[in-house]
């Protein structure tokens, strides 16, 4: 037996529709039925065929809440998994983020958070790191810049001086390498934004 259940406002309207003599007895048999103490049949009419429709809607609710909570003993929906090479793969594709979720059968928000810790990842690989640069002594790599991608697949950092910036930016140092990866520095001049971005 129960001792609670979902009361809707629909439920209020259609009560206030019945005389004022009916009222109470479809509120106390709404409550019982609800809660399981007897059935809409054993009501009299027209309360037991208004009870009746309500406690469907009643028992949709307590079926829900009772597989979420048997969900929730198993630790509840797993969460996606998005593959970060097969999602900046399609990225290059298709040119939107919501066109790869939709490809990856994933909500926006969760490429997004999944995005956000590739980044994070990314960031933290590169944090405090000292590059020795040819051109401009060190570099340091610090909290302060975002890290993407451009996977131009180049072997050597003179070639990749010719690679474009993202679109939007413009290098603002030369190429330098991080355990034999290529990075480089730009900055968007409207806001100032810096970026470190991964050449191969």
């Amino acid at each position: 037996m129960r001792d609670s259940f979902v009361f809707y406002k629909s439920f209020l309207t259609s009560i206030s529709l019945l005389p004022a003599s009916k009222r109470l007895e479809a509120y106390e048999g709404l409550a019982r039925c609800s809660l399981g103490e007897i059935t809409p049949d054993e009501l009299k009419y027209p309360v037991n065929a208004l009870v009746a429709q309500m406690i469907a809607s009643v028992k949709a609710a307590q079926d829900r809440h009772d597989k979420a909570e048997e969900d929730g003993k198993k630790g509840g929906r797993p969460r996606k998994w998005v593959d970060q090479e097969e999602a900046e793969a399609l990225f290059a594709e298709l040119g939107t983020w919501s066109a790869v979720a939709e490809k990856l059968d994933v909500s926006e928000n969760t490429l997004l958070k999944a995005r956000r810790v590739w980044e994070a990842q990314k960031r933290k690989n590169l944090k405090n790191l000292n590059v020795n640069d040819n051109v401009n002594g060190n570099v340091n790599v610090n909290d302060n810049y975002q890290l993407t991608n451009i996977n131009n697949k180049a072997s050597d950092g003179t070639r990749l001086e010719a690679v474009p910036p993202p679109r939007g930016y413009e290098w603002s140092g030369d190429v330098f390498t991080i355990r034999g990866t290529h990075y480089r520095e730009c900055i968007r001049k409207e806001t100032g934004e810096e970026k470190v971005v991964q050449l191969d």
